[in-house]
């Protein structure tokens, strides 16, 4: 019975970890499950699935940074984007916070970011769908800050 119940867990663990997407900050780097950037205004991490995009940041600047659904964005090179939704926060200078952003602007309840499924029964259908997304350029805009990234 422990060996069911270890297995179950493996599988489940496996299933899970197959959605997780490669970032990278350059064309031509190998991707990593997170990303470390630097604006003028704010500094953090982002990890993404394709569900869900986790982002810490941490405000440098003197100023309130004000994060809602208006100001932040998920863009590909090719114009074609994503409003993000996280709640409406104000990060005072020198605060920290983690966001998990998820697509708002979905048609139906299966539409995640990177154009692709929010759920996926198989690693190999997940595999396919997101095939396309190699070294795709995407820019993460938060309140105005710009955060280039490829998809690995």
């Amino acid at each position: 019975m422990r060996i069911v119940l270890i297995t179950c867990w493996l599988l489940i663990g496996l299933s899970s970890q197959a959605q997780n997407l490669k970032i990278k900050s350059n064309y031509q780097d190998k991707g990593a499950r997170n990303l470390s950037f630097k604006t003028s205004n704010i500094k953090g991490s982002l990890s993404a699935t394709n569900a869900k995009l986790k982002v810490r940041l941490k405000n440098l600047s003197s100023e309130t940074v004000i994060i809602n659904a208006a100001n932040c964005s998920l863009v590909d090179k090719s114009g074609r984007g994503t409003q993000l939704c996280a709640g409406d926060l104000a990060l005072e200078s020198g605060n920290s916070i983690t966001l998990l952003f998820e697509n708002c602007s979905a048609r139906n309840y299966n539409e995640g970011l990177f154009g692709l499924k929010n759920f996926y029964s198989t690693k190999s259908q997940f595999k396919e769908d997101s095939f396309f997304l190699k070294n795709k350029e995407f820019i993460l805009d938060i309140s105005g800050e710009r955060i280039l990234f490829y998809t690995d």
